[in-house]
């Protein structure tokens, strides 16, 4: 080396000498931290990637995802500031309705597709106006089985779901809170005559029906706000585009894989056996 050259590369290795010898650490340290704030740098990124499909998945869905330990993710995340939206559970009590129904799943494991349906409502505030959101979701599989929406709050949303949902199997127990909607005369009747045992959650106890107030709030924390849509059908096709999203793509962190998927799986190893 000659001339400047020489200087620069002195000054460098002193200085890294010197800063190794103030913080009493060994220069292989610092060597150490620079490539590991690199690696840490790529692996940023590929977070960053994933969120673009996958917005609201939290470390342990992106762990799942790309293979890696929920603490790697976990550090990653934190040394980032990398946050999906985060929403409080907030359970809604209503007026309770006297009927004959008890909750007949409580004491039950279920253990396979179809043998348990739960349904619930949300409302949406969309331009003012409440729009009604029912959903009918197996209670193995986390699946989906139907959506629907209404600007009214009646028994004949809950037809509707129901109709929709039995079209493509038909349940051994539904299972629903004590609304009016759900213990009117129509409704009952229409699962007595599907043969379709009758559940109902405790008077003042939402989360006897957990999983679909959990859904709920996900649905709401990972769609935003609704009054981006300028038009109410634009609303209603991403709504139909994220239950697809959800039982297709969106790993469940309790199956480690999405509702659909996970339904397939259990069907072929049952075939297999």
């Amino acid at each position: 080396m000659r001339g400047k050259k020489k200087e620069k590369y002195l000054w460098k290795a002193n200085n890294k000498k010197l800063v190794s010898q103030l913080l009493q650490l060994s220069r292989k340290i610092i060597y150490y931290q620079k490539i590991k704030n690199i690696k840490d740098l790529e692996d940023k990124k590929i977070i960053e990637n994933l969120h673009f499909d996958h917005p609201a998945y939290g470390h342990r869905r992106i762990a799942i995802k790309l293979s890696w330990s929920k603490n790697k993710t976990r550090r990653i995340m934190k040394k980032f500031g990398i946050k999906p939206p985060r929403r409080k559970i907030r359970f809604k009590y209503k007026t309770p309705i006297e009927d004959k129904y008890t909750n007949l799943i409580k004491d039950i494991v279920v253990s396979r597709p179809y043998q348990i349906f739960v349904s619930d409502f949300t409302y949406l505030k969309y331009k003012n106006k409440n729009v009604y959101l029912a959903t009918v979701q197996d209670k193995f599989t986390r699946e989906i089985m139907a959506a629907e929406l209404s600007f009214h709050h009646d028994s004949n949303l809950i037809m509707k779901t129901l109709q929709t949902a039995f079209k493509k199997n038909i349940p051994e127990y539904f299972h629903s809170d004590r609304g009016s909607e759900f213990i009117s005369e129509e409704v009952t009747n229409y699962l007595k005559k599907n043969n379709i045992k009758i559940s109902r959650s405790t008077k003042a106890s939402p989360w006897e029906n957990g999983h679909q107030e959990s859904f709920y709030d996900k649905f709401k924390s990972e769609n935003g706000d609704i009054n981006r849509f300028e038009k109410f059908g634009e609303y209603i096709e991403e709504i139909y585009s994220y239950m697809n999203y959800y039982n297709n793509h969106r790993i469940h962190t309790a199956l480690k894989m999405p509702p659909i998927k996970f339904r397939q799986n259990y069907f072929k190893n049952k075939n297999n056996k």
